[in-house]
């Protein structure tokens, strides 16, 4: 999110100074569909404005209103999660259901043992 938002932000600072103007075909559904999260932008990017002395558009606004969408969608999904239990199939799949109850952010995407830990693909989880 970040890397993707300062990128636009320095793209859209200098489009400012050269005096490039853009068009979002999007606003519509944007200030619509993401309405919040356009208003969070409009009033967060005057801290960029007097920084750089420069004046977003609102089609610029929107379109950073889509990086914030997009970052706040991917807030969402689940955390992936291996579980590592010493105590036998039946104590981890306990474990598992009441992680599942309890946390229901989280996606198990594995369980091991101490001893399988070392032959899991620890890639691909978070936590």
């Amino acid at each position: 999110f970040k890397t993707s938002l300062y990128t636009h932000f320095y793209s859209a600072i200098t489009r400012f100074r050269h005096g490039i103007k853009i068009e979002n075909p999007l606003m519509t559904e944007i200030k619509t569909l993401y309405k919040n999260t356009f208003n969070i932008m409009k009033k967060t990017s005057c801290i960029i404005e007097q920084r750089y002395n420069c004046q977003l558009s609102d089609d610029e606004i929107g379109y950073l209103a889509l990086h914030l969408a997009n970052s706040l969608e991917y807030m969402k999904k689940p955390l992936k999660t291996i579980v590592v239990c010493h105590g036998g199939i039946g104590a981890s799949n306990l474990l598992v259901r009441k992680l599942t109850i309890q946390i229901p952010e989280i996606q198990i995407v594995s369980q091991e043992t101490f001893l399988s830990i070392h032959e899991a693909n620890l890639n691909e989880v978070e936590l």
